[in-house]
């Protein structure tokens, strides 16, 4: 009866152990996939990430947009139907189409400081770990796929307005493929779904001076911005 009971006690914290292993792993696989999407940038390479956002709201309605963005070390372009940014070293210009507006801004230093998103991995690096693991399980083991499931702990309910996390990812391609967050009810969105379509680590495209792509050689709007107004933030730094 005694060897049956150390049996029983040694498989339980093994089977708790590799459970609880599997987890950390399945968490650093994401982190490592994401640290490719948001982490240090390559001054001569050009990054190039398309993905599809989906949310859905408390009354079930749905938005949804495409993005594609281009960024490597000191330039980063994003275009989406709500808007395009263009970004260099210096000067950042948010085209808004549908409210017909430009906005203009010099960067400040801290922005500049902070372009590598350090900050924002070692933080998200922090929250996965300490996040309650749900369960990560292999869905494609032909294609190597496999989902991991998260949920916020419940230290910081009423702080983080999330409340669960699913991440379907390759670990062959080492890619993320779709991100699902629940929020809570205090939170205007009830699910955001990220659909990541491409990925390149490095492409052709190439950057111009930011204001190229919004002004003339006179600082005045580019012909196909006349109708649009400018806010030009840059002499108030």
């Amino acid at each position: 009866m005694k060897n049956k009971l150390i049996l029983f006690f040694l498989l339980v914290n093994t089977t708790s152990l590799f459970a609880q292993l599997d987890s950390t792993v399945c968490i650093r696989e994401v982190l490592a996939y994401e640290d490719a999407l948001y982490g240090d940038l390559d001054l001569e390479k050009t990054v190039y990430v398309n993905y599809k956002t989906t949310a859905l709201d408390w009354d079930d309605n749905l938005a949804s947009s495409e993005v594609k963005i281009y960024k490597n070390a000191t330039n980063v372009h994003f275009f989406s139907k709500e808007g395009n940014l263009y970004r260099d070293n210096d000067e950042m210009f948010l085209v808004l189409p549908i409210q017909k507006l430009i906005v203009a801004d010099q960067l400040t230093e801290e922005i500049k400081a902070n372009s590598a998103n350090k900050d924002f991995i070692e933080t998200r690096k922090k929250f996965l770990l300490n996040c309650q693991y749900v369960f990560c399980k292999v869905t494609d083991s032909t294609k190597g796929i496999k989902q991991l499931k998260l949920r916020v702990h419940e230290d910081l309910e009423g702080i983080i307005e999330i409340e669960e996390m699913l991440y379907t990812y390759n670990t062959k391609t080492k890619r993320i493929l779709k991100s699902t967050v629940w929020y809570s009810g205090n939170y205007k969105i009830k699910k955001m779904t990220i659909n990541y379509l491409d990925f390149k680590k490095e492409s052709d495209y190439k950057f111009k001076k930011a204001s190229r792509y919004v002004l003339a050689n006179s600082n005045k709007l580019l012909a196909k911005y006349s109708a649009f107004e400018l806010i030009d933030n840059r002499n108030n730094k």
